[in-house]
């Protein structure tokens, strides 16, 4: 049998630097549309029988009218729910925006699919201990943090360790964890998002995918979505290899932060709104005096900002919000804001 796997839809209105309207819908939900009527029609046309959510469909659990009328023109009437840690109010995930679909689980369950045993573990802070589990799955399918992950910048520190998952299942995909990878090739998997949702998720080039799992092999089949958002950090030294850059995009979609010398930025800003597999863009701009520690500790502060979802804001505001709270003592917290507001001015 065929099932169906997709993760981190993260429904909202706008995500990151994507803002604005695009037809009826913001562009980040049209872009969600799109993206599951294209992978709907995909897996019916592999004969696809079940179709599993691995987490946090929506971004919140409480959703605009816009938010929820575009999840009514998905088509997911059928799909199973894993419940992930964005889409609950409560500890247990009791109350959550998923509570009008039929099947949503919000506790660790077995499952058995054509004589595939599958176990769905939804987020929680306190960890199932794998080794308890009898009888043992064939498929864990879940949306927790995985030990050592490599997350951007950051490495997990909790989660589950890789021998304990190895140990009690042929085949673990999660959720969870934006940036798609083999964590060991065929047995443990990231999937990734359908769609980009940030700067955040955009350490490796494994693009947006969907899976579809054998169950009679175990093996997953990845297919890229060709509508998703692809996010990319990216460094420049001069004009022409940004030009050349841009020139070799073959897809569309693309959202794109770019630091480039002073000198160029209004250049490069005029060619980014003239290319159009680029759907949005921001470009950087450091002062060449700055310390490679600060320039460390800027990027860390602009990953961090791209995950506080107050989109009311600038993110030069927002980012000074989370400076005078949450600054590490080591930096002078006027320094950093000095350095926020000069690049704030040549953007």
């Amino acid at each position: 049998m065929l099932v169906g796997l997709y993760t981190d839809a993260h429904f909202s209105q706008s995500s990151s630097i994507i803002l604005g309207k695009k037809d009826s819908f913001s562009g980040r939900l049209q872009n969600l549309i799109e993206s599951f009527k294209w992978m709907n029609e995909v897996f019916v046309e592999r004969g696809v029988k079940e179709i599993f959510c691995l987490g946090d469909l929506t971004d919140k659990p409480n959703l605009t009218s816009e938010e929820i009328s575009a999840l009514g023109k998905c088509n997911l009437d059928g799909h199973r729910f894993i419940l992930g840690n964005h889409c609950r109010s409560d500890k247990d995930g009791y109350f959550n925006s998923l509570s009008v679909f039929e099947k949503v689980y919000n506790k660790p369950e077995y499952l058995n699919l054509d004589d595939c045993i599958f176990y769905l573990l939804p987020y929680n802070s306190t960890l199932t201990d794998l080794n308890s589990l009898d009888p043992k799955p064939d498929v864990i399918l879940s949306h927790n943090d995985i030990m050592d992950f490599n997350y951007g910048n950051y490495l997990s520190k909790t989660g589950y360790e890789l021998s304990d998952i190895v140990s009690n299942c042929r085949l673990f995909i999660n959720g969870h964890l934006h940036n798609g990878e083999w964590l060991i090739k065929n047995r443990v998997m990231n999937l990734g998002s359908i769609t980009g949702v940030n700067f955040a998720s955009c350490g490796g080039e494994w693009d947006p995918s969907i899976g579809i799992l054998d169950t009679d092999t175990l093996k997953v089949e990845l297919i890229e979505n060709p509508i998703a958002y692809k996010f990319r950090k990216l460094s420049f030294n001069n004009y022409s290899e940004v030009k050349n850059y841009l020139s070799s995009l073959s897809k569309q979609n693309y959202v794109l932060q770019i630091k480039v010398p002073q000198r160029i930025v209004n250049d490069v800003r005029d060619l980014l709104n003239d290319t159009a597999a680029v759907a949005a863009s921001r470009v950087l701009s450091l002062p060449e005096q700055m310390s490679v520690a600060n320039q460390i500790m800027f990027e860390e502060l602009n990953d961090k900002q791209e995950s506080l979802g107050e989109y009311s804001k600038s993110p030069y505001e927002k980012l000074k919000e989370y400076v005078k709270d949450k600054a590490p003592a080591k930096y002078s917290i006027n320094t950093i804001l000095d350095i926020i507001d000069k690049i704030e001015k040549e953007a």
